[in-house]
């Protein structure tokens, strides 16, 4: 910090005690301000440091110290009344030049203290003050905190020393002094860490390959134009949780830096999901989601679940205000898609002039045109009561092609999220060439039986980019190093570690390859579950780096 800050203390409560850990004794006629402690605060990672030991600095936001309060515990209990410093504090430069941390500096004294501290924590920027009754143990399962709006929480940096998790920062009694210059003689420092991670994106280098075509021979153009997180996590622990997440190597213990690179996450009812509309180019703050391997589903094209949190590439294809649709494996407008429609119909025509019996004149008859027909608006699933239910559609559109043998949703008996269904009638009687009425049976919007046939209507089904809306996403990556060795029988696999969301860390995303057009977005306006039609052969190459704020670099194919 610039400059010293001193904090006057309480009156100590006149109980003498004693600490397990080295015999000293609280001593029942010291007067206020008596016993002091120096306290060195080092930001974990700020500037940020990445795998390849490259820095990304933090901003001025994200470093920002609202308020502090200090924990004070003898074993797992608190032995002291938690304290809050009424003084602003700043970050100061780092200890030396190829520091990664920064420093502020406070003088506190243990008010009402009962043992002198064998642990110290200290939490920053939490918007409800713990009370004496929290136990450390607590502070690694305590999910139910707030942060101040605006604010980044920050607590102790958790990490593994001789086997041992090490929760709060480790006090002795040279570090109590009964002046001001004896505590700084032997101060404390105490690591802290953000809770959040950030996840940034780059599209600017990503380059289009394989550009498909449209209808009428034009390339297809894909644009990137920022992204939203799927699977988050809502909650997360105060204090990073090591306890049950011992992953194999020590690849994630770096213990000369106070620092762990993994933790277990909280578990949610629910993780959050997100929608095309959310989408945008500004970095994303999120809790840590870490999950097993095993958990984390491999077939991303039909999965449902991913377990691990998704960046999501929303894009757009054409000028970002046509509508497209895929059909029968062929891109079009709308507009030329409804001419291709009539043109399936040209062996229809309608009536201009009737025959007229007495003067034995026939009729005249013309091919179908586009003004004989009525076309529906797209129909797309929607939340009817504007929930985000990512499972079930609160407003079911049938498939027109479902053949009502299956009854599971996912079977077909209903449009998937990217599709959407229009229905075409003509208002007019249809004819032969020679002037010979269609009957009935034969008229394709009059076939009731039909399964392509919407009360009259023809029904289409087709996969539609409501303005061209359309994304690519993939799993985030922590460690792509993390892989079980290929055998002759089996492929490589990602171990633990490989994919997850690890606090205090920067997974800068840089799209570099665009294949394909994407998965389309029928409703902006829906919650998306990220999936891949079975005949999609998109996908976008991205990577992403780690850095130690932590950045975490994936880079990406996306498909």
């Amino acid at each position: 910090m610039k400059g010293k800050l001193f904090i006057a203390a309480l009156a100590l409560l006149a109980v003498a005690a004693c600490n397990k850990e080295n015999g000293k004794t609280i001593d029942p006629s010291v007067k206020t301000g008596d016993q002091y402690m120096a306290v060195n605060l080092k930001m974990s990672g700020t500037p940020t440091k990445a795998w390849d030991n490259t820095f990304k600095e933090a901003s001025a936001d994200e470093i920002a110290v609202d308020n502090v309060q200090f924990l004070f515990f003898n074993d797992d209990t608190q032995c002291a009344d938690p304290y809050t410093p009424k003084e602003k504090i700043e970050w100061g430069a780092p200890d030396h030049g190829d520091s990664d941390q920064k420093k502020a500096d406070a003088i506190i004294v243990l008010e009402n203290p009962t043992a002198i501290p064998t642990s110290i924590v200290a939490i920053i920027n939490i918007n409800e003050k713990l009370d004496k009754s929290v136990k450390l143990s607590d502070l690694s399962q305590k999910t139910d905190f707030t942060a101040v709006e605006g604010k980044f929480v920050m607590t102790n940096s958790v990490y593994v020393e001789n086997g041992e998790v090490i929760v709060g920062t480790p006090v002795t009694e040279e570090n109590v002094g009964k002046t001001q210059d004896e505590a700084k003689a032997a101060p404390v420092e105490i690591h802290v860490e953000r809770v959040l991670a950030k996840v940034e994106l780059d599209a600017s280098a990503a380059a289009q390959e394989k550009k498909p075509v449209d209808s009428e021979g034009n390339e297809i153009t894909v644009t990137i134009d920022g992204f939203w997180l799927d699977y988050t996590n809502p909650d997360a622990y105060l204090v990073k949780s090591l306890a049950a997440n011992a992953l194999e190597g020590n690849w994630w213990i770096d213990t000369p830096n106070f620092r762990s690179y993994w933790a277990a996450s909280a578990t949610p009812k629910e993780f959050g999901r997100g929608k095309f509309s959310d989408a945008s180019k500004d970095a994303k703050y999120v809790n840590e989601n870490t999950p097993k391997a095993a958990d984390i589903a491999t077939d991303a094209a039909s999965s449902e679940n991913h377990a691990a949190t998704q960046i999501v590439f929303a894009a757009h294809i054409g000028d970002n205000k046509t509508d497209y649709v895929k059909y029968l494996s062929s891109y079009y407008t709308v507009a030329n898609w409804k001419t291709y429609v009539l043109n399936t119909l040209s062996n229809y025509y309608t009536e201009t002039t009737a025959p007229d019996v007495t003067t034995q004149t026939p009729g005249v008859y013309d091919r179908i045109t586009a003004n004989d027909l009525v076309w529906s608006d797209a129909l797309v699933n929607k939340d009817a009561d504007n929930t985000t239910d990512p499972v079930t559609p609160k407003v079911d559109v049938e498939n027109p092609s479902w053949d009502g043998t299956s009854e599971a949703y996912a079977a077909s008996k209903y449009i998937e999220d990217w599709e959407a269904v229009f229905t075409v009638s003509c208002n007019k009687a249809l004819f032969y060439k020679d002037g010979t009425p269609v009957k009935d049976a034969d008229n394709p919007f009059k076939q009731d039986s039909a399964i392509d046939t919407y009360d009259n209507m023809l029904a289409y089904k087709v996969q539609y980019f409501a303005k061209g809306a359309t994304y690519f996403y993939a799993p985030i990556r922590h460690n792509d190093t993390l892989m079980t060795e290929a055998t002759e029988d089996a492929e490589a696999t990602p171990k633990d570690g490989y994919y997850g969301i690890v606090r205090n860390h920067l997974y800068k995303v840089n799209a570099t390859k665009i294949v394909g057009v994407g998965t389309p977005v029928a409703n902006p306006d829906r919650v998306i579950i990220p999936v891949k039609p079975l005949d999609n052969k998109s996908y976008i190459a991205a990577e992403i780096d780690v850095l130690k704020y932590k950045v975490v670099t994936n880079d990406y194919i996306l498909e």
